[in-house]
């Protein structure tokens, strides 16, 4: 496994290095579980015990946060996370991402509009009057209802189910699982049980939106249930029907937003 110097990591991220920077390291890891091959991350004194421990070439810490180590090559950086993130995607390397193209088993509606340089994987099925914008991919088992749009580059992981006319922006990631534009939970009680309340909404989610794994999100009973930009989802939340998510908001896991919450 090829890996960077110590320096030219501090570079790239542009940390300040203290302390020998020729080592060479191949990945990252927690100050724990780190060897002599990887870099870590120390964020606050809390740790001291574990950086006082470990067996990391480097860590990336804040500028001014003291360290009794002289043994240990440190990065300072004013922005530490930032900084260990640049290392870390670097280190890693880009996830491999589908070729452009549609396989043989997909199935395409003659009716659906499909931009260039979208990859469509095995099984997926895009329905009559869909739209997918360019560089989108949609990942194995994806379905695409009637009617609904999804934005360019946008990332459709294995086994998304978009009901039929949602619309999702452009550069979302979608992670497995997700289903969005079920009917929202509505019944009335009568004399012979419950009976289904009609629900005849949609669902919108905005640019640069990403939602975890097993994410659920009701149409509206009338109207749309809408996401705004930029807003992070976590895996299992669910939104119910005619919800409004604004902008840039952060939901962690199996949160549940009850219908018409804002």
């Amino acid at each position: 496994m090829s890996g960077h110097t110590i320096r030219e990591l501090a570079e790239l991220c542009g940390a300040t290095l203290e302390g020998e920077g020729e080592g060479i390291v191949v990945s990252v890891a927690s100050l724990r579980d780190a060897g002599p091959e990887q870099i870590s991350f120390y964020s606050h004194g809390r740790y001291r015990a574990e950086v006082d421990a470990t067996r990391a070439a480097a860590v990336v810490c804040p500028e001014d946060l003291t360290l009794e180590r002289s043994d240990l090559a440190v990065l300072r950086s004013a922005n530490p996370s930032q900084a260990f993130n640049t290392i870390a995607l670097h280190l890693a390397g880009e996830r491999p991402t589908p070729a452009a193209g549609v396989h043989p088993t997909a199935i395409v509606h003659p009716s659906a509009r499909v931009g260039a340089d979208v990859s469509l994987g095995p099984y997926c099925v895009i329905e009559a009057d869909a739209e997918l914008g360019d560089g989108v991919t949609c990942h194995p088992h994806v379905t695409v209802g009637v009617g609904s749009v999804v934005g360019s580059g946008t990332v459709l992981h294995p086994g998304v189910v978009l009901y039929d006319g949602v619309s999702v922006g452009a550069r979302c990631i979608i992670h497995a699982a997700t289903v969005i534009g079920t009917d929202g939970f509505g019944f009335d009680h009568s004399r012979e049980g419950w009976v289904k309340v009609p629900q005849v909404g949609t669902v919108s989610v905005g640019d640069d939106v990403e939602m975890g794994a097993g994410c659920t999100i009701d149409r509206g009973r009338f109207s749309a249930t809408t996401i705004g930009r930029g807003t992070k989802l976590d895996n299992q939340v669910h939104v119910a029907h005619n919800a409004t998510i604004g902008e840039h908001v952060i939901m962690s896991a199996q949160v549940g937003m009850a219908g018409t919450v804002r």
